[in-house]
């Protein structure tokens, strides 16, 4: 998992009295910054109010040390390294309307003298670099990253008289990032200068994509009115070509999501270069195929192309030739729709050959079609390229406006303040992201959780991105639970085994519960997460916000004699941070760990610890408001499933969905007998009989 401060706006002055940024704002982001963990901390532009050097040495300031306030106190994020903080600047950030004797592109970065004086070390923003990246890896057995490109978009700040100039920096831009997108698909981009490792070209392809920049292009339509024809359709064009997912912005000094597909701005020219590349990326080549005719002086139309592209990629594992002609016939003699069928099961089953003479094989055969079934061919290919591209025009990119975090109110005005956390990660085929906006509430004086979202991008074949839950608003604390669609169940497991501890039967478990709860969809989210640390216990429950959480794993006796002596045993088993062993999180640890999630407003309702010896940490967890599930002894692995099973389906009747306390009371109803008394029910601290 990766994670992500997203702060913009910061707007600091030379000004000692009435300056544009607020110091109560700075403080509270500082608390917040250093009780966390994050990889990068982001800002999207205006760091200033001025572009002055005196500015510009405060906000650096305090992002990689301390200010200094009246009375001598100090605040500041204290980054400790140009790494963690990737800056990208803004209008506010650029000095405007200068003179200059520079030609070309440099005229373009005159205006960042300052600012790249003051934070070359993250971003020196210029005609040999005017775009910088960064990459993650996400998982060490998969090719899975993610991408994030950093752009300067601070001269659009210039006033329309020089609106020449912004538009020919915006198509010098996309021409910029279009080149490092081929660069990627090539697998020519380096993961880090200290790495000297390549990004592969699979692995480009597969990654979830960001795009940072001071001002949101899809909801600034203005930036598009200054461009003139000629450079407009090849600036769109190069746009719908770059294929992020996520742009993270700010300027508008509002917080607000803006979600359009990539047809919204993008001519119909654009949409089917952007639509035909985002299909060849999912079959996994870098271009159509290279040819001109099927038979001499009869030109091949694009989704004839297309199709024999595919065709020649993705054919089936372990299909002789001859099969994969037979199938051939489907597509030239078959429906649109039954073609459409073998090309979706090829697209999710096939793998890549390079056999040329199968390939060739495939060329003699449509050679050998008759006029009226070449005919046939292309009509189908036409309807089949038309059904894959309607369902790839449903991708959209999601643009997140940060607002500004630190600007003072002024004459009684009412834009609220906000910053944002990211956090990611890819399992099983997914990407996740979680999007939590935090807002300042002048009445506590501090930020607080304001909204969370939740984005999936699957990399299954032509299942295209989608917003699967979204708008959990979580404004009052009183209002914590009123206002999700769906209960999330969050099942983490940690299956560690040693001489002591035996293998337990976790995926029967799962697999049971996710049964039972089939019907129930639109009521229960089951999220499984394995092999978790401490680390990602947080985290995940941080981030997800469950209603349930059920724990599965091995629990650690507490030794009440030694507890009355003060020294604190028992707990849960877990793996180390670095995942090669494992260690217990003690029961002290949890009571400080579910305070702190009290205090976040996680709104958690029931907590299950299915562990042997894990009444302790249940009794700790229910004092801080969740009803919580735990075992007095150590119980075989069947038991513990039947407990389960009778929990969940207990919870799966219609209208039973939230009676939690009689669940409890009909998994133990699914136990043998002479384990029934191990499970324990506590509620406020206490044991409920």
């Amino acid at each position: 998992m990766i994670r992500f401060l997203h702060l913009s706006d910061l707007h600091f002055s030379q000004l000692i009295e009435n300056p544009t940024y607020s110091i109560q704002q700075l403080i509270a982001i500082e608390k917040f910054y250093k009780s966390e963990t994050f990889d990068r901390v982001i800002v999207t532009g205006d760091l200033t109010n001025d572009a002055k050097i005196d500015s510009f040495i405060k906000a650096r300031e305090w992002l990689n040390g301390s200010i200094t306030l009246s009375g001598g106190n100090k605040t500041g994020l204290n980054i400790d390294n140009d790494i963690q903080l990737k800056v990208v600047p803004g209008n506010r950030d650029y000095i405007h309307n200068k003179t200059s004797l520079k030609k070309g592109e440099d005229i373009y970065f005159e205006g960042l003298n300052t600012y790249n004086k003051e934070f070359a070390g993250n971003h020196l923003f210029s005609k040999r670099k005017p775009l910088v990246y960064d990459w993650f890896d996400l998982s060490e057995t998969e090719n899975v990253g993610v991408f994030i490109l950093y752009v300067n978009t601070s001269i659009l700040g210039e006033d329309d008289s020089n609106n020449k100039l912004k538009a020919n920096y915006l198509h010098y831009i996309s021409v910029q990032i279009n080149n490092l997108i081929k660069k990627g698909r090539a697998g020519t981009l380096i993961k880090s200068v200290k790495s000297g490792a390549f990004i592969s070209s699979v692995e480009f392809r597969k990654s979830f994509k960001f795009l940072v920049a001071h001002h949101p292009f899809q909801n600034e339509e203005k930036i598009y009115d200054f461009i003139s024809n000629n450079k407009k359709k090849e600036f769109l064009s190069n746009l719908a070509m770059m294929d992020f997912n996520i742009q993270l912005s700010g300027h508008r000094h509002i917080y607000e999501k803006t979600e359009n597909t990539y047809t919204y701005f993008f001519d119909k020219r654009a949409v089917d270069r952007y639509l035909i590349n985002e299909l060849l990326l999912q079959i996994g080549e870098d271009k159509l195929i290279d040819i001109t005719s099927i038979k001499k002086g009869k030109k091949i139309s694009k989704p004839l192309r297309i199709i024999i592209t595919i065709i020649k990629t993705l054919l089936i594992q372990d299909d002789s030739i001859h099969n994969v002609i037979s199938k051939m016939d489907k597509i030239v003699k078959g429906t649109p729709q039954e073609s459409l069928n073998y090309l979706i099961d090829a697209i999710k089953t096939g793998t890549k050959r390079e056999q040329e003479d199968n390939y060739n094989e495939i060329l003699n055969y449509l050679n050998n079609l008759t006029k009226n079934e070449r005919k046939l061919f292309a009509d189908n290919a036409q309807k089949i390229v038309s059904k894959i591209l309607n369902e790839l025009k449903q991708r959209s990119l999601q643009t997140f406006n940060a607002g500004s975090c630190s600007l003072p109110y002024i004459n009684g005005e009412k834009t609220d303040r906000h910053f944002n956390t990211y956090s990611f990660e890819y399992y099983e085929g997914d990407f996740t992201l979680c999007i939590i906006d935090y807002i300042w509430n002048p009445d506590i004086g501090d930020f607080e959780l304001n909204e969370r979202c939740f984005i999936t991008y699957s990399l299954d074949k032509l299942k295209i991105n989608e917003i699967y839950q979204n708008d959990q608003l979580f404004k009052k604390k009183s209002q914590a639970n009123n206002h999700k669609k769906s209960q999330c169940i969050l099942m983490l497991t940690a299956d560690v085994v040693d001489q002591t501890k035996q293998k337990l039967n976790l995926e029967r478990e799962h697999s049971q519960i996710i049964e039972m709860l089939q019907d129930k969809k639109d009521i229960f989210d089951v999220i499984i997460r394995r092999n978790i640390n401490k680390h990602n216990f947080i985290r995940y429950i941080k981030d997800r916000s469950p209603d349930i959480l059920h724990f599965s794993g091995h629990g650690e006796m507490t030794d009440e004699d030694l507890l009355k002596l003060g020294i604190e045993t028992g707990g849960i088993w877990m793996l180390n941070e670095e995942k090669n062993g494992f260690s217990c999180l003690k029961n002290d640890e949890l009571d400080s760990i579910f305070d702190n999630f009290q205090r976040s407003n996680i709104p958690l309702r029931v907590v299950i610890f299915n562990a042997c010896y894990s009444y302790e940490p249940a009794k700790r967890a229910s004092q801080y408001g969740p009803i919580a599930i735990g075992i007095s002894a150590r119980i075989p692995n069947d038991s513990a499933i039947s407990f389960s099973k009778g929990f969940y389906t207990h919870l799966s009747k219609p209208g039973f969905e939230c009676d939690f306390i009689n669940a409890y009371k009909e998994g133990v109803l699914y136990m043998p007998h002479k384990h029934k008394e191990m499970i324990k029910l506590y509620q406020g601290g206490n044991i409920v009989n």
